[in-house]
């Protein structure tokens, strides 16, 4: 598979599902390359590696109509949302330190799931620039 680095530990491949194929330039274009900013300092303040997709998950970066829940609405469809778990890390105390430094660390960051055993990140727009805390 051809793939890219996108950020000094994230590669093209950890965000697609298998069944993606190579990676092109066209591609590239839709990234969000904020999200995937707040997520290379969220490895690096952790120091551990970042699990996105690999061969146990495939479908926690993008979503394509492949998915058997896909949602179109869904901002995984769009590139704007990304679940992961950092290897040897609690997702509450990820979560946690991201709700607690949101504003001065990662203010791109516009929603995070709670009350699950991963971390879900999105971009989405909020106008009052405040953090949504959801659950499933």
């Amino acid at each position: 598979m051809k793939t890219l680095k996108v950020t000094k530990n994230i590669w093209f491949h950890e965000l697609v599902p298998k069944e993606y194929g190579d990676v092109t330039e066209r591609d590239l274009r839709f990234l969000d390359i904020n999200l995937l900013n707040a997520m290379q300092r969220l490895r690096d303040y952790f120091g551990k590696p970042m699990i996105i997709n690999d061969d146990t998950f495939n479908w926690r970066g993008l979503r394509t109509p492949d998915f058997d829940r896909y949602n179109p609405g869904s901002m995984h469809s769009i590139w704007r949302a990304y679940d992961h778990h950092i290897v040897g890390v609690d997702p509450e105390e990820e979560r946690e330190y991201i709700i607690d430094n949101r504003d001065e660390f990662y203010p791109e960051i516009m929603a995070i799931e709670d009350k699950v055993n991963w971390i879900h990140l999105d971009t989405r727009y909020r106008p009052d620039n405040t953090l949504l805390v959801f659950k499933p």
